[in-house]
């Protein structure tokens, strides 16, 4: 099937790419893995102008700090009194951890999921140097915000692949696909999490905003990978 028939609304849906006693197993042997907080915040300032509470410039102002945003592990009191009288917004949240080929118990499970995507793309030749997969772990009260991620050169995609079934009675974290198809009428696909079964977005025809719904009441663990042809840059653009 050709990609623009597969990927009609942006995105499409391998079922039993793996099976869940490959995904326990390397859960199993992966405990001691690092986890990261992820966690963008934005600072805005409001004045009393005439009785009239306005925003003044700079409209937003991001926390960087050698191009890293800041986190909960690295708030320090120096940053609290910088800005201790501006409106701190929470934008998404969630914890990481870089899947390397180091790691060999991941190797088998990775393999057949690029394997799977060779064959969906199979008029580009895949780079296995410069795929960036991560492992998010996205406990209560965690999201993703709306957002699309980018253009970067030789890009094809990400896949989304769920490692932990939602359970009954939980809500949110659910993956979330949207795109505008005419003034008056708007795509928005729910997806809840299915172990073993693959997201795929497709970056060459489309670039579909998406989000995750706040986690409540689980744990939301994924496996999140970005995909290139021959002479990608994965160092640049977003990588959520």
């Amino acid at each position: 099937m050709e990609i623009n028939n597969l990927f009609k609304n942006g995105y499409t849906i391998f079922n039993n790419v793996v099976e869940k006693d490959e995904v326990d197993k390397v859960l199993k042997e992966s405990l001691k893995l690092p986890l990261y907080s992820k966690n963008d915040l934005t600072f805005k300032k409001y004045e009393k102008i005439d009785g009239v509470i306005q925003e003044i410039d700079p409209p937003s102002i991001p926390y960087f700090e050698d191009k890293d945003p800041l986190t909960p592990d690295r708030f320090r009191i120096k940053d609290i009194i910088r800005y201790d009288d501006y409106q701190v917004l929470q934008h998404q949240s969630w914890y990481w951890t870089d899947i390397h080929t180091v790691y060999t118990h991941w190797a088998e499970l990775i393999k057949k999921i690029i394997n799977k995507l060779q064959e969906t793309y199979k008029n580009h030749e895949l780079s296995y140097e410069d795929n960036h997969i991560t492992l998010h772990v996205m406990p209560p009260g965690s999201f993703i915000e709306h957002h699309d991620d980018g253009i970067v050169k030789n890009r094809l995609g990400a896949f989304i692949l769920p490692l932990h079934q939602k359970p009954l009675r939980a809500h949110g974290g659910d993956l979330v696909i949207s795109n505008w198809t005419t003034p008056t009428r708007q795509i928005r696909d729910i997806i809840e999490s299915n172990v073993g079964d693959m997201v795929v977005l497709d970056f060459t025809e489309n670039n579909t905003k998406h989000e995750v719904t706040i986690v409540e009441n689980w744990i939301r663990l994924s496996l999140v990978g970005f995909f290139f042809s021959k002479g990608g840059m994965k160092n640049e653009g977003k990588f959520y």
